[in-house]
């Protein structure tokens, strides 16, 4: 993929439910005087927030009014642009989104936006028999949160295999919670 010479290489997105904000560590190669990284917040089509930062790899705070939690009954997500400005013009875009949500735990229960929620996990193991663990299509990585949705689960183990992107994308628009499990290349720790 082509890119100027000074672009965003990554922007953490970081959730602050109660802050009502998402938190942006943007990373920009080669910056340069006079380069602004400008975040834009979107919700329903419409521009909501903006917030501007001369500098790489510091956090960013960006506000979310009206703040729409993400969950697995309403998996809202928000849109945003990510622009890095020089002299008024934009010199590298992306676009992304994110939802807005916060998990925690309190004794030994689970708390999903500040609410408890009962984990039904299915375990993943990623298998798929057209392409053993690799799914087919983007449309079978679809098709798997569905199907696991439709049984009752609100989320998954994903076990042992690093998913692909578009399986947590799909997970993020169908609204299913995933936790990761590290995977295992076959390495015995107990040996010095």
């Amino acid at each position: 993929e082509a890119r100027p010479r000074t672009y965003l290489d990554s922007v953490l997105i970081t959730p602050d439910l109660d802050g009502e904000r998402f938190v942006l560590t943007p990373v920009i190669r080669d910056i340069q005087r006079g380069v602004a990284f400008r975040a834009t917040l979107i919700a329903d089509r419409r521009e909501v927030s903006s917030v501007e930062s001369t500098a790489s790899g510091v956090p960013v705070q960006l506000a979310v009014p009206d703040a729409r939690a993400w969950s697995p009954s309403d998996p809202y997500l928000y849109d945003l642009k990510l622009e890095l400005v020089q002299n008024g013009q934009t010199v590298d875009l992306v676009h992304s989104y994110a939802g807005l949500r916060k998990f925690h735990i309190e004794g030994n229960r689970f708390f999903l936006n500040n609410k408890p929620i009962f984990l039904r996990f299915v375990l993943d193991q990623g298998f798929y028999p057209d392409g053993i663990w690799t799914a087919p299509s983007d449309e079978e990585l679809r098709r798997d949160v569905e199907r696991s949705i439709a049984v009752g689960f609100n989320g998954a183990r994903l076990h042992q295999k690093v998913f692909e992107e578009r399986f947590h994308y799909w997970a993020d628009k169908l609204g299913y919670l995933t936790w990761g499990e590290f995977a295992d290349w076959g390495v015995d720790f107990s040996k010095p």
